[in-house]
């Protein structure tokens, strides 16, 4: 995968970023299963599209990491359901702008006076549209 990545949840409902090296977490949240470890897609800064089952912890501790936020911090490893696909930009802005259209509110903040459909549009590629929300 190259970084950054946007993750969808399950529902479709939320979106996250990791703008990282790596995908990496808190080891406990990664442990037990929950909306943004199981049943994920992930799309990365190439337009491709994976379908994930579950992220899980690996041993590998992020010790800087763990030090900063004062938990334990691990890699992540992905069990993909199947080989990626490659998603469209066009694709992916309307996509992003339904998750958007349920979630107003909790996005309006990033809002720049354009209007977020706008911001979206505007995007030229993967990176760019993805690092607008993190």
């Amino acid at each position: 995968m190259k970084m950054p990545v946007l993750v969808f949840t399950a529902s479709g409902n939320d979106l996250g970023v990791f703008t990282g090296k790596f995908i990496s977490g808190d080891f406990s949240l990664l442990e037990n299963e929950n909306k943004w470890n199981c049943d994920v897609e992930i799309i990365d800064s190439s337009g491709l599209l994976f379908f994930v089952s579950r992220l899980l912890p690996s041993k590998r501790v992020l010790w800087f990491d763990s030090l900063v936020h004062l938990r334990k911090h691990v890699y992540a490893h992905a069990v993909l359901k199947s080989s990626p696909s490659q998603i469209t930009l066009d694709e992916l802005k309307e996509r992003i702008k339904k998750c958007i259209k349920r979630n107003k509110s909790f996005w309006s903040s990033i809002n720049d006076g354009r209007g977020l459909n706008k911001m979206v549009d505007s995007c030229k590629d993967y990176k760019e549209l993805i690092l607008l929300f993190k």
